[in-house]
């Protein structure tokens, strides 16, 4: 068991946000949000401050 929710790394979160499920992804500073059927829609969710460095 774990001290707090969500430290073991092996552990994957998946939240639904807005009725959607969303898969995050960061790579090389870059972070992007998908929808389960692999539609990128980053720019769907200004609230969450995900900002894209390329």
């Amino acid at each position: 068991m774990s001290d707090a929710p969500f430290d073991d790394p092996a552990f994957l979160f998946e939240p639904k946000i807005d009725g959607h499920r969303l898969i995050m992804t960061c790579n090389d500073g870059e972070t992007r949000l998908f929808s389960r059927h692999n539609i990128e829609c980053t720019r769907k969710y200004p609230e969450l401050n995900v900002e894209r460095t390329h």
